[in-house]
C-alpha cells in the first residue's frame, strides 16, 4: 500500500507537457483503474468484455484482430447518380409540354405521355441521358423505333381510348433502351396490327353510311322524275319523254347497283380504306355518282346502234327499242360494275 501512495505522488509531482502522451499504463493497472476516455465507455472487467488495446503515441485507431467489423451489405453501396431531370407530372418539360404519365423512369431515361401546349393529342416522348455518350448510344439504339411510334400513333387518331395503347408504346421503347431492340419492335408491330383491325373496321362502317345516303335519295328522285315525264308528257313529245323517262329510270338503277357493289366490297374487306373520314365520304360519293351517270349513258346509246357490235360475254346489244326492263337491267348493270362504260367504250372502237 506504500508502495502505491509513493508512485502516485511521483506521478502526481511530474510536470507535464501540453500535447504529452501519457505511457500506456501496466496490466495490473488497467484491471483495477476506473473508465478510460479512450475505450468509447466500455468498463474493463465488466459482463466479462476484453480489455480495449492501449495507443502508442502517433498510431491511429484501426480495429485489430480482436475487434469485430459488421458485415457488409450489398445494399447499402450507393446508388447511381440520377442523368436526367425529376419530372413529375403535371409539369412542363424543357420543350413545354405537359406531363399527363411517366411510365418509366429510370437512372439514365425516362418515358413519360405528353400533351402538346397542354391540349391536344397526346404523345409518348423519351427523355435521354444528360451524358452525352450515353444519350447519343440511346438515340442510336431507339431511332429505327420512331417511325413506327409515329404511324401507331396516328392511326390511334381514329380509336375511340387511345390511351389504352400509349403503354405498349412505352414499354416498347423501354425494351429498347434495355436492348431488347427485336422485342421493341415486336410489340409495336402487334400493336398496329390491333389498332389497324379496329381502324378498317370503323373505316368501312364510314364508307357504307357515306354512300347509302347518296344512293338513297339519288335513286327514288330519279324513279319519281321518270313518273312524272311518263305521266304528264303530251302527244307531240311523248317519244322525247320517254327516252328521257328511260334514261333517268336507269340512272336510279344505276345508283342502286353502285350501293350493292360497295356492300360487298365492303363485307369482302376488298374496299380501299385509306386516307381519313373525309377522303373516305369523297370515295364513296363519287362510286354512287359514276354508277348512276354510266347508267344513264349506257341506256342512252343502247338503242342507237352504236353498241351493236359490241359484246359483253354472251351478251350483245341490238338496236330496238329500250324499254323499262331493259332500262333498268343496264343501269343496275353499269352502277354495279365500274369497268362496264370503259371496257364498252374500249371496244367499239
Amino acid at each position: 500500500m506504500s508502495e502505491s501512495k509513493r508512485e502516485f505522488s511521483q506521478v502526481k509531482g511530474e510536470g507535464r507537457q501540453p500535447g504529452a502522451t501519457s505511457p500506456p499504463a501496466p496490466e495490473a493497472e488497467q484491471a483495477t483503474s476506473g473508465p478510460d476516455p479512450s475505450s468509447n465507455g466500455s468498463s474493463p472487467g465488466s459482463r466479462g468484455a476484453p480489455a480495449p488495446k492501449a495507443e502508442t503515441p502517433g498510431q491511429s485507431a484501426t480495429p485489430g484482430e480482436d475487434e469485430a467489423v459488421g458485415p457488409t451489405d450489398s445494399n447499402s453501396e450507393q446508388k447511381k447518380p440520377s442523368n436526367v431531370p425529376p419530372l413529375k407530372v403535371g409539369q412542363f418539360d424543357g420543350c413545354g409540354r405537359k406531363i399527363e404519365n411517366i411510365y418509366f423512369k429510370r437512372a439514365d431515361y425516362i418515358v413519360y405521355c405528353t400533351t402538346p401546349d397542354g391540349e391536344g393529342e397526346k404523345q409518348i416522348i423519351v427523355y435521354y441521358s444528360n451524358d452525352v455518350p450515353t444519350g447519343s448510344q440511346q438515340i442510336a439504339t431507339v431511332a429505327e423505333l420512331v417511325p413506327v411510334r409515329n404511324r401507331l400513333q396516328f392511326l390511334l387518331l381514329e380509336v375511340t381510348k387511345p390511351e389504352r395503347y400509349y403503354v405498349q408504346i412505352a414499354e416498347a421503347f423501354r425494351l429498347g433502351l434495355e436492348q431488347k431492340i427485336d422485342l421493341a419492335k415486336r410489340t409495336l408491330d402487334d400493336t398496329i396490327e390491333e389498332v389497324k383491325s379496329i381502324v378498317d373496321a370503323r373505316r368501312r362502317q364510314v364508307y357504307v353510311s357515306r354512300a347509302t345516303p347518296p344512293a338513297a335519295i339519288s335513286a327514288p328522285l330519279l324513279w319519281i322524275l321518270s313518273a312524272a315525264l311518263l305521266l304528264l308528257g303530251d302527244g307531240s313529245r311523248s317519244e322525247v319523254h320517254r327516252s328521257i323517262a328511260f334514261v333517268l329510270m336507269a340512272g336510279g338503277a344505276g345508283a342502286i347497283g353502285a350501293l350493292l357493289s360497295i356492300a360487298i366490297s365492303v363485307r369482302s374487306r376488298t374496299v380501299e380504306t385509306n386516307g381519313g373520314s373525309s377522303s373516305i365520304q369523297t370515295d364513296a360519293g363519287l362510286r354512287v355518282l359514276i354508277g348512276t351517270i354510266s347508267a344513264c349513258f349506257v341506256c342512252l346509246v343502247a338503242g342507237t346502234g352504236v353498241l351493236s357490235q359490241v359484246q359483253l360475254g354472251d351478251m350483245t346489244f341490238g338496236t330496238g327499242d329500250v324499254g323499262w326492263r331493259v332500262a333498268l337491267v343496264l343501269g343496275f348493270a353499269a352502277g354495279f360494275v365500274e369497268r362496264l362504260v370503259p371496257d364498252m367504250l374500249t371496244k367499239s372502237k
